[in-house]
């Protein structure tokens, strides 16, 4: 697993082709400004979502010897799929080292979420894909192992599910019943969920740290 912050962290599950590894430490560059802020060849990877200045972007950080993630906002809304895939193709294009598909203010749809994920990978390759998706309505680890199916191995997760997104030790747990290697300590994580639980004074949205043993 590579920590990232700020959260998520991101869980990489089985193997998935890449030149390397990428920085630990990532951040959102939002514009030229928030870029000059990061010294050049910093240990830092830089998280830019696509839109019109975003090519431009991406040049520049990759000057600067940053290694770039580019992120799709809203990416499984189901009339955006050309826009989406349109979007990949210019990140990559552009020389992003991973693409990020984040999951929109609506519940992604499995059979969706299978449909456009096997392109997306197609297109990227051998750019890795990464997802970021929510625990919306209980389809959160149907949606995981969807995206598994599909060719994905890298997850935006958060501790203990505590905004809504997938939860790393729930993530986790699947991929041991899957038999899907993963190099993270889950019980590492189930343990500061429950630290973090007794900090919160309240449970967390996860399920399974509450039965790790």
């Amino acid at each position: 697993m590579r920590l990232r912050t700020p959260a998520p962290l991101v869980a990489a599950l089985g193997e998935a082709p890449c030149d390397g590894p990428l920085p630990s430490w990532s951040t959102l560059v939002e514009d030229a400004a928030a870029l000059a802020e990061i010294p050049r060849g910093a240990a830092v990877t830089a998280e830019i979502v696509d839109g019109p200045g975003a090519p431009r972007l991406i040049a520049a950080a990759r000057d600067r010897d940053l290694a770039v993630v580019g992120r799709v906002s809203d990416g499984f809304a189901p009339a955006r799929t050309r826009e989406v895939l349109a979007a990949v193709d210019r990140l990559v294009a552009a020389g992003c080292a991973e693409i990020a598909v984040d999951e929109g203010p609506g519940a992604a749809s499995p059979l969706l979420l299978r449909n456009l994920l096997q392109d997306v990978v197609a297109r990227a390759r051998p750019v890795p894909v990464r997802v970021r998706l929510r625990e919306a309505y209980g389809l959160g680890m149907a949606n995981v192992l969807t995206a598994l199916k599909s060719g994905v191995r890298h997850f935006d997760v958060t501790l203990g599910g505590i905004d809504g997104g997938l939860c790393a030790e729930d993530v986790l747990f699947l991929a041991s019943r899957l038999g899907v290697a993963t190099p993270a300590d889950r019980g590492a994580l189930v343990a500061a969920a429950t630290d973090l639980e007794a900090i919160w004074g309240s449970a967390l949205p996860g399920r399974t740290y509450r039965t790790a043993s």
